[in-house]
């Protein structure tokens, strides 16, 4: 997940999902408020077991908070920015030609990305993040935590 930090009263947020049923990475970019409701909302559909924060990252008490209260594992890690870049580069140098606009629109998406593959590297989930889909901040149901618990949400199998 990564933040743009020039934006601090609305921040414009990405963040990259390995999706383990579909084996798709999973890029969405949205702006959010400064409770990151938007964040929250993403946590508890997609109930990830971990997340990677970029330890430079402005926002990163308020999104660890998140990611406790939602019982999701955050660790930070500090990329090099030069490989950083270089793997963003790769990625959007490889993208599909028919999704070039897609990748140039989730610029902090991609970052995002770039940072998940770099800690993937070597494994054989750096071979499985070919396949990429872009998903649609709107679809998703807006709610916190508060109301998760109040729906006892569970999955079904």
């Amino acid at each position: 997940m990564l933040f743009d930090p020039s934006i601090f009263r609305d921040p414009k947020i990405g963040m990259a999902f390995w999706h383990v049923k579909s084996k798709c990475m999973q890029l969405i970019q949205f702006s959010d408020n400064i409770n990151l409701d938007v964040v929250e909302s993403m946590i508890i559909q997609y109930s990830p077991s971990e997340c990677l924060i970029p330890g430079n990252m402005k926002w990163s008490n308020q999104v660890k908070n998140v990611m406790e209260r939602n019982k999701v594992l955050c660790n930070e890690f500090q990329p090099k920015k030069s490989e950083l870049d270089k793997v963003e580069e790769d990625i959007i140098r490889s993208a599909p030609s028919n999704k070039k606009h897609a990748y140039a629109n989730h610029d902090i998406a991609v970052k995002a990305f770039a940072s998940l593959k770099m800690q993937a590297k070597g494994t054989e989930l750096e071979d499985m993040m070919k396949n990429v889909e872009f998903l649609n901040s709107q679809e998703f149901i807006r709610f916190n935590y508060q109301a998760d618990a109040g729906l006892h949400i569970f999955e079904t199998g």
